[in-house]
């Protein structure tokens, strides 16, 4: 911003995703700053995608998948490498959560399937 740059360098990119995860930086301002920081350098449809994400590990799976870490020299930190190993972690939870759910659920239609029948003989 104050170095003459057109276009927010994608390397501040990185290092603002660095401070704001060491920092615990709450999510909307985390995104906020990164919407005004990509603006000039994604395209409209890029904007859209990137402005419907709701979670940092979501923010940064994008920025992966968009534009890459290994373009970054120096992004590779601690504190950026902390960051996605909680985001795999977090998405590993989240898919045994998800199998739970789906084995209660059906635990529960059988229950209630079994409470249905018992309450037709009973009739």
């Amino acid at each position: 911003m104050f170095a003459g740059y057109e276009d927010t360098p994608l390397q501040c990119v990185w290092d603002w995703v660095d401070i704001a995860t060491e920092q615990g930086t709450p999510f909307t301002c985390f995104h906020h700053h990164l919407m005004y920081m990509l603006e000039r350098v994604s395209s409209q449809p890029e904007r859209k995608v990137f402005n419907s994400l709701y979670s940092t590990s979501a923010v940064i799976d994008y920025l992966h998948e968009t534009y890459g870490l290994a373009n970054f020299g120096q992004a590779n930190t601690p504190a950026l490498k902390k960051s996605l190993t909680e985001c795999e972690a977090i998405k590993r939870q989240s898919d045994g959560l998800a199998r739970e759910y789906d084995r209660l659920l059906n635990e529960h239609q059988l229950l209630q399937n079994a409470q249905d029948s018992e309450d037709k003989k009973d009739n």
